[in-house]
């Protein structure tokens, strides 16, 4: 085993210009914040975290502060894995965007993270991210999947809302 792969959704582990706004790095889930709720199993998990899954001290920074610490400890986390002989990719997965976009991200991640040794482009998960799913149809996937107690835990249940708006599957 020697290649080290990240795969980077968008807010995770890269800075990049879109149109007039610089697109931060900070959320360490998916591209996402996630919030651990006051679940025993994640506490004992990651105990160095008060309530916010992210980089070891990491949780209480924001914006550009965050931003640049989360950059720094990946590069040094590379740089880690490059001087132990690893082949380092990076996959990311340029959503719901123009060609130029996506070109000009690899550039922005190729300028920070120079141990790169492949870059890959890949899509959305699922093909894309399609229709919205409703809570209803959310749930109903989960029991066609999955045995009935993970409809009944609270980690599963808690991001669920009446409309799924921040993350939504394909297939409900």
């Amino acid at each position: 085993m020697n290649k080290f792969t990240i795969h980077a959704y968008p807010g995770q582990w890269y800075e990049t210009q879109i149109g007039d706004s610089l697109a931060l790095v900070g959320n360490f889930f998916y591209g996402n914040k996630h919030y651990i709720y006051n679940n025993s199993l994640l506490k004992k998990v990651i105990p160095a975290n008060d309530s916010l899954y992210s980089i070891p001290k990491a949780e209480k920074l924001k914006g550009q502060a965050l931003s640049s610490f989360a950059i720094s400890w990946m590069q040094q986390f590379m740089a880690y894995a490059k001087k132990r002989g690893f082949y380092i990719q990076l996959s990311f997965e340029p959503r719901s965007t123009s060609v130029a976009q996506a070109i000009s991200t690899a550039k922005d991640i190729e300028k920070q993270y120079s141990d790169i040794d492949a870059l890959e482009f890949i899509t959305e998960e699922t093909g894309g991210w399609g229709p919205v799913c409703t809570q209803e149809e959310t749930l109903v996937t989960l029991d066609k999947y999955f045995s009935k107690d993970v409809a009944e835990n609270s980690i599963v249940l808690k991001p669920i809302e009446k409309k799924q708006e921040k993350f939504v599957i394909s297939h409900c």
